[in-house]
């Protein structure tokens, strides 16, 4: 079976924690110590396991995509690339949203609470399709 990798660097803040436990698009792994987050990605028929491991700082982030599977063209790295950051939701710009909600005690504390967490995404499609 043929690795590659391939970086995604999210637009900070981004906790990778936050925003992948609370997504049903990626499962961590098994042990206690494992930080990697795996998914299986369809690139047009060709199904890769893509593991997931944060590598970075909340307002530096990086992460490292492993992908596993046949060899894969670089359209079909871009391709996995581009699933990777929509199911995480690396191109959110949400420090307007910090913005507007530090002006409300009861945000402020929802923004402490969860900095960083990034909205995931549907792997394809209307977020509102029905299935």
């Amino acid at each position: 079976m043929t690795a590659q990798s391939i970086d995604v660097r999210p637009t900070p803040p981004f906790a990778f924690e936050h925003t992948a436990e609370n997504q049903p698009y990626f499962r961590k792994g098994q042990s206690p110590s494992n930080d990697v987050y795996r998914r299986l990605l369809d690139l047009d028929g060709k199904l890769v396991l893509a593991s997931v491991q944060f590598n970075g700082k909340l307002d530096q982030p990086e992460l490292n995509v492993n992908l596993q599977g046949g060899e894969l063209t670089g359209t079909e790295l871009e391709i996995a690339r581009s699933q990777v950051k929509r199911l995480l939701g690396t191109d959110q710009e949400i420090r307007p949203f910090y913005e507007f909600a530090n002006d409300d005690p009861i945000m402020a504390n929802l923004v402490k609470a969860f900095y960083g967490m990034h909205h995931p995404r549907p792997p394809g499609g209307n977020l509102w399709a029905q299935p």
